[in-house]
């Protein structure tokens, strides 16, 4: 994989090109100039994407007498998302384009070098005026000519046709104000000013019933995983099953991603695939089975033990879905990164990433997580 981002992104649009060609990937509505983050899977793509579905679901669930199927509805009630902390912290952290009103995520901003410029408003023949003060970056390399053109052209398409044509447009007052090394304050694609950083919730919101009222708001749901918590005692009960057990489950989720990027890798609509696997506290264990036993180098895996602690399931968890991804023919193109106490959510004890590369840079496949039982705490205590 190349490291250089000329070639990354050539690479993307090969394979972008290549997927629309042979019928596995179309971008979505694209006769109407497409929906940005969306994307269909054509005839080979359907296929494909079938062929996975399955391979998972097998191995998780048919293969497996331990764990159990769910198909749950995309629509649910916004209690869930609210006893969940959806509501409230399900959000990544933005920051604005002054000079386009663009947004973008905070740790999505790479580190720029070159000459702040700053102007006090721009005008045009037209009679329209802009009377904002905004600062952009001209890089390191890019001649000043280019450098104003690009802005005239980008308040030209955030001012509309008032503003008559770009080249018209004159910058008032235009000066150098400093230059930095390593700055984080100016955006990616634009090089307008950033504003402070805040919170933006990722839930794509919609209403339920003839009025569109603030009662009737729920949500489309953003992953799959609280669905399984909410019906976890309907499964248990019908199903008969003891503890340690899980439920699986394929479907829809939604995000309202600010900026949908590498082709379908950050999307707005993606399909899921997610287990939940239920096991015994490790004081209940201690009490059952006389000891918890610990996770430790070279540790048999092969066959779940009822000593096991939560440690163990977790390694447990990790083997089997390295398994899955060998079978598949991915076991050579993996990486895991085992995360510190500084990365994790606040509910979970551990939480491996299973990497995988892209023409992008290493990203994540998937997560394993031991979260401990706040799901179904918050849930039995909202409800």
């Amino acid at each position: 994989m190349s490291t250089d981002p000329k070639a990354a992104i050539a690479q993307m649009e090969k394979i972008v090109s290549l997927c629309k060609r042979r019928g596995f990937i179309f971008q979505s509505s694209e006769i109407y100039g497409g929906c940005g983050g969306v994307w269909d899977y054509g005839p080979l793509g359907a296929e494909l994407k079938r062929n996975l579905r399955t391979a998972w679901w097998n191995t998780m669930t048919r293969e497996r007498e331990d764990v159990l199927g769910l198909d749950a509805s995309i629509l649910m009630n916004p209690a869930i998302w609210k006893a969940s902390g959806h509501v409230d912290t399900f959000a990544d952290l933005m920051r604005e384009c002054s000079l386009t009103n663009k947004r973008v995520r905070a740790d999505h901003v790479e580190p720029q070098d070159g000459v702040v410029m700053k102007y006090s408003g721009a005008t045009s023949p037209t009679g329209w005026r802009w009377d904002r003060t905004v600062s952009a970056l001209l890089k390191n390399g890019e001649h000043i000519e280019s450098f104003r053109k690009r802005i005239r052209a980008l308040i030209a398409q955030n001012a509309g046709e008032s503003a008559g044509k770009p080249e018209e447009i004159e910058l008032l007052n235009e000066e150098k104000i400093d230059a930095v090394n390593g700055s984080v304050d100016f955006h990616p694609e634009t090089g307008g000013a950033l504003g402070e950083a805040r919170p933006f919730n990722l839930m794509l919101k919609t209403y339920l019933g003839p009025t569109a009222t603030e009662a009737d708001v729920t949500y489309l749901r953003p992953e799959t995983a609280q669905a399984i918590f909410a019906q976890f005692k309907n499964v248990f009960d019908s199903s008969r099953v003891k503890v340690p057990f899980g439920i699986g489950q394929i479907g829809k989720a939604f995000r309202n991603e600010v900026t949908p990027k590498n082709f379908t890798f950050r999307s707005r609509e993606f399909e899921q695939m997610e287990l939940e696997f239920f096991i015994k506290p490790d004081e209940a264990v201690e009490i059952i089975s006389g000891e918890v036993a610990g996770w430790s180098e070279g540790a048999d895996l092969s066959e779940p033990k009822p000593n096991w602690g939560w440690q163990m399931w977790h390694r447990y968890w990790v083997d089997q879905r390295t398994k899955f991804y060998e079978g598949i023919g991915l076991g050579d193109v993996l990486e895991y990164y085992w995360q510190t106490s500084d990365d994790l959510a606040h509910y979970a004890r551990a939480c491996v990433d299973i990497l995988c590369e892209f023409p992008f840079g290493t990203e994540e496949l998937e997560g394993i997580a031991a979260r401990g039982d706040f799901d179904l705490s918050a849930h039995q205590n909202a409800s």
